[in-house]
């Protein structure tokens, strides 16, 4: 099992070594924590089953966007919610 997080390039790729039977129920989790220097858009999770010979025998994509955080108006103090 092959999962690939990419936005135009691939961004970050994670493989797991998977042996289950037909129609078993395998459960996978990853955790990706986005990188500040991330870019904001559109990013597609893509999770592919390849059997022992390399083929794809099954491909599934999700989508997620990353915005960037609100801007910070440079006051210090009770402005900007944060006490001194």
């Amino acid at each position: 099992m092959v999962l690939t997080i990419s936005s135009g390039g691939t961004v970050v790729t994670q493989n797991w070594p998977v042996n289950f039977a037909a129609w078993s129920v395998v459960e996978k989790i990853y955790t990706w924590q986005i990188p500040i220097t991330a870019a904001a858009g559109t990013y597609t999770a893509t999770v592919q089953l390849i059997d022992p010979n390399g083929t794809v025998v099954k491909r599934t994509n999700a989508t997620f966007k990353v915005v960037p955080p609100p801007p910070i108006n440079g006051t210090c103090g009770s402005a900007n919610g944060r006490g001194l």
